[in-house]
């Protein structure tokens, strides 16, 4: 005999009883919508490490778990849709790259050898018969060094754990320290050890400044002269001025005879020619009894090459874990190279009143 389910109306029960069952419901409900919620929360997350393997490395070094992270240098993806490769980053950071100098991205290859034109070609008529006389060499080999550029980003765990954009201000710090510390060097007034050869130093590059002591700047001459001398050595194009912070404010602050800003001619700066101002070039050069002088440098960009030879690394590391913080640690193997010496040239040891 099968027995009859009870049925029980809501009038029946008494109050107690009824605010229970609410309770219960409204409990229910509470759970359901915070289990919708918490859903909703791990799938943003994951998506978002998806997306920046920099949150998947805050996210593994929270959750305890070592993780080691390679990045190419090259504009294509690194491990995931929508990735933006550290290459990319250096970029906004150095003053190089947004010139125009070309990165080249050799990452997997071996030796690297570059064409430096240490003499022009030299072109001639020659009578029936006779052949030119060579110039030689005009182009010597020249072997891309291995140099690394390194940088330790120091980031709290309670940073880590809020997980509000950490990942674009790890990223946006390291590629803002490697990118200025390879300019360092390559603008510095002598050769870094264990850096690629500074510019000043590089053989062939013209200095346009023989005073034994430096010069006062107090007026743009000193910039017509940088570019007549690349055009004289026939670098056509696009010419760029570089120069330190220092050295623009003098230049902003130049006044004529009626204490108005002194404008330079229409051949200083114009749609082939710019001017990019950079910290990393330093205002302590001294020459004879000059000192705090700067350095202005003239190239076309097309005389420079960066040459990165692996992967920019990206490295955990526990070195402060007694403090609740972590190491970032980011290191790139690369070079600078300067293909044609002829098309620089610098005002070395100059400074303004």
């Amino acid at each position: 005999m099968s027995e009859n389910p009870i049925s029980i109306s809501k009038s029946e029960l008494s109050d107690s009883v009824k605010a229970e069952l609410e309770t219960l419901a409204n409990e229910k409900r509470s759970f359901a919508q915070r289990e919708e919620r918490k859903s909703e929360l791990i799938q943003m997350g994951e998506d978002r490490s998806r997306k920046n393997p920099l949150s998947q490395m805050a996210r593994a070094l929270v959750s305890g778990r070592n993780e080691n992270r390679n990045f190419n240098l090259s504009g294509n993806t690194v491990t995931a849709d929508n990735v933006q490769p550290i290459a990319e980053s250096l970029k906004p950071s150095m003053v190089l790259a947004q010139s125009g100098v070309q990165i080249d991205d050799f990452n997997g290859y071996g030796d690297l050898v570059y064409p430096i034109e240490t003499t022009a070609p030299v072109a001639s008529y020659v009578a029936e018969g006779s052949g030119p006389s060579a110039s030689d060499p005009t182009v010597t080999p020249y072997t891309a060094q291995t140099h690394t550029a390194t940088a330790l980003v120091k980031v709290s765990r309670q940073l880590l754990a809020s997980g509000n954009n950490v990942d674009e201000y790890i990223e946006r710090s390291i590629a803002n320290q490697v990118g200025l510390q390879m300019e360092k060097a390559f603008f510095a007034n002598a050769n870094i050890s264990n850096a690629p050869t500074a510019l000043s130093q590089v053989s062939g590059v013209t200095d346009i400044i023989n005073d034994a002591n430096g010069r006062t700047l107090s007026d743009y001459d000193e910039l017509v002269d940088l570019k007549k001398t690349l055009r004289n050595a026939n670098a056509n194009g696009k010419v760029n001025f570089y120069m330190s912070p220092n050295i623009m404010g003098g230049y902003a602050k130049l006044k004529d005879q009626n204490d108005q800003p002194l404008v330079p001619a229409p051949f200083v700066f114009d749609e082939f020619n710019e001017a990019f101002i950079t910290s990393q070039i330093p205002n302590d050069l001294t020459k004879g009894t000059g000192t705090d002088l700067s350095t202005i440098f003239a190239f076309s960009p097309d005389a420079v090459r960066i040459a990165i030879k692996q992967n920019v690394v990206l490295r955990l590391d526990e070195r402060y874990a007694d403090e609740l913080a972590v190491g970032m640690l980011c290191y790139v193997f690369h070079d600078v190279i300067v293909t044609r010496p002829s098309a620089v040239a610098m005002a070395r040891g100059v400074e303004f009143a």
